[in-house]
């Protein structure tokens, strides 16, 4: 019989199986289940900007480094990344020779979170609540919970777990009927709800709730940032968005850096250049087309202020990264 070490392995081996067979092509696959892809790397990547939306991001097999907010943060197989806000991103993957870097990407279903914590404990939220949304300060460092080690940055809205059996298992499942779409349509909600019972109940829990309880200042937070990111290429009006969140000016930028690890400021000026790095990588665009498109009027600012976050100018950044 295995011990749950070999047990834990041999399900890793059938997941990176299933992703292999599932990802089409080097990069990134989506399925028929909504909100659900898979991605493959052969080979080391470039550094890439993304945008991480509000997710778990399960590696199989491969180690992937990103860079979010102001944090670098680490995770490869036996790892999960969860993500409550969008937020701007430059990753690079690590594979060894002959095994490619293997992950599979859910979308968090925010709606269906809110039921969850409703039906598990919605009477204790707001008790439970209480001292994150009275503003206090708390030092977040590496930390244990229940007995698992979880890697805590300055962000609120970025944490890295280990998976559990039952996590694994369940995508594991999802997997396997990620491409039949009779049974994605009618076993692969089941098998979501799973999953995020699964993260509502465990460690992540409280954490999960400061984002999506119905009351949670981190909840208005995370949709000004969604709001900003939608708005990409507007003037940044901070009253508008601390009107939108409920919030004092000083509230709303003391909140948005507590879960971002940057300022509003900040963060809109990495969603620019960001996408602006996207444009140019994978749409070919030229950097003043770039400048433009993202709300830039001064080419000069621009090139400013990409070779501050990237280390290059636009152009030498594209023609290192192609």
């Amino acid at each position: 019989m295995c011990d749950s070490s070999e047990q834990l392995s041999h399900e890793y081996d059938l997941l990176s199986h299933e992703i292999f067979r599932l990802a089409h092509r080097v990069g990134i696959s989506f399925s028929d289940v909504p909100g659900l892809r898979f991605i493959r790397r052969d080979d080391p990547s470039r550094q890439e900007s993304i945008l991480f939306p509000p997710c778990v991001c399960l590696a199989a097999q491969g180690v992937k480094q990103a860079s979010i907010g102001t944090e670098p943060y680490e995770y490869g197989r036996g790892q999960f990344l969860l993500s409550c806000v969008e937020m701007p991103s430059a990753v690079r993957i690590s594979v060894e020779e002959g095994k490619p870097y293997l992950a599979m990407v859910m979308e968090l279903d925010i709606p269906l979170l809110a039921q969850l914590f409703e039906e598990l404990d919605g009477e204790n939220v707001a008790s439970m609540l209480s001292s994150f949304e009275q503003g206090t300060d708390v030092e977040e460092p590496d930390e244990e919970i229940s007995g698992q080690s979880v890697f805590a940055g300055s962000a609120r809205s970025i944490r890295i777990g280990e998976v559990t059996p039952e996590l694994l298992n369940a995508f594991l499942r999802l997997a396997r009927i990620a491409d039949d779409k009779e049974k994605a349509r009618f076993i692969a909600p089941l098998i979501l709800r799973e999953i995020h019972y699964y993260l509502a109940s465990g460690p992540f829990g409280d954490y999960l709730r400061t984002f999506y309880a119905n009351s949670s200042q981190s909840r208005q937070i995370a949709r000004a940032v969604t709001y900003m990111r939608e708005h990409c290429s507007e003037r940044l009006r901070i009253e508008q968005l601390a009107r939108m969140a409920n919030m004092a000016e000083s509230t709303f930028n003391r909140n948005f850096k507590k879960v971002t690890s940057l300022s509003p400021l900040q963060y809109h000026k990495h969603l620019k250049l960001y996408e602006a790095r996207r444009l140019m990588l994978a749409e070919n665009m030229s950097a003043a087309s770039a400048c433009f498109a993202v709300g830039y009027e001064s080419q000069q600012q621009f090139t400013r202020e990409y070779k501050r976050l990237f280390g290059n100018p636009p152009m030498k950044d594209v023609r290192r990264n192609s």
